[in-house]
């Protein structure tokens, strides 16, 4: 079965896009076939992959107003470009407005455009930070959730929400909904609050909580700016090692390794 990850927060500044991004990279070059599905209408993971935004012919908008005697498999595979070891259906900024174009099974729209995607090991849905309309799509169609979280002390805010809409999607939607993992991000743990807070975070979340974190690393930051995935922009640094060993964990965590050769 074609596994689905849908990276969501509704906080934004988590590094959301910069972690689906990395562990698309990530699980392609363990030999797994890979799609990111960008739902974010800031298009941040389709500029980030160095993918023009004016020279995109079909983006994932055009999918979504797709009529049901134009949506086929050969239609929604025109949309999908290559980037780095891994394809991508791009985002676009018309995707802010793109609910009220939709006139039946809204909610399950991405669900229908995924199920016309080629056979991939897994697809990583970049989701926009709101409990909104695409939220609910990617929670929907997707098989697996993982959570970046931040250690400020305003992280918290707004998770007793997250975990409300997460529970009416399965109960509502798609039953077999996983949360793969609570995931921290940008982590300085030279500070004494951040060490508290990523205790509280393994408090809250127990076993739901990866094993492994990302810490705060400029070669983050310049890997985004570089359109690269940080194993290649800089493969000896801290961000690199962090984001591989996240990797492993997610290919352990969803039992993929026996896909790869």
């Amino acid at each position: 079965m074609m596994r689905r990850i849908a990276i969501a927060n509704q906080k934004g500044g988590v590094a959301k896009t910069v972690t689906s991004f990395n562990l698309a990279a990530g699980l392609a070059q363990n030999g797994l076939s890979v799609c990111v599905v960008d739902m974010d209408p800031q298009s941040n993971i389709t500029v980030y992959a160095g993918i023009e935004l004016s020279e995109i012919k079909k983006n994932i908008f055009d999918l979504f107003i797709a009529g049901p005697l134009l949506l086929d498999s050969k239609y929604v595979s025109s949309a999908i470009l290559e980037a780095h070891g891994f394809s991508i259906v791009p985002g676009s900024i018309k995707l802010a407005k793109v609910e009220k174009d939709i006139q039946y099974n809204k909610e399950r729209k991405l669900e229908k455009i995924l199920d016309l995607l080629p056979s991939f090991d897994v697809i990583v849905i970049d989701c926009p930070p709101s409990l909104g309309f695409h939220f609910v799509n990617a929670l929907t169609a997707a098989t697996d959730l993982i959570i970046p979280i931040e250690p400020e002390p305003f992280a918290f805010e707004g998770i007793g929400q997250l975990q409300e809409t997460v529970q009416e999607v399965r109960e509502e939607l798609n039953p077999e909904l996983h949360v793969l993992g609570v995931l921290p991000t940008r982590v300085d743990l030279r500070t004494a609050l951040h060490d508290q807070l990523i205790k509280q975070i393994y408090e809250i979340f127990g076993k739901d909580t990866f094993e492994s974190y990302i810490r705060l690393n400029t070669d983050i930051a310049g890997s985004t700016a570089a359109h690269l995935p940080v194993f290649q922009y800089a493969p000896r640094s801290n961000g690199a090692a962090d984001y591989g060993n996240f990797v492993k964990e997610v290919i352990r965590r969803m039992d993929l390794g026996k896909k790869i050769v």
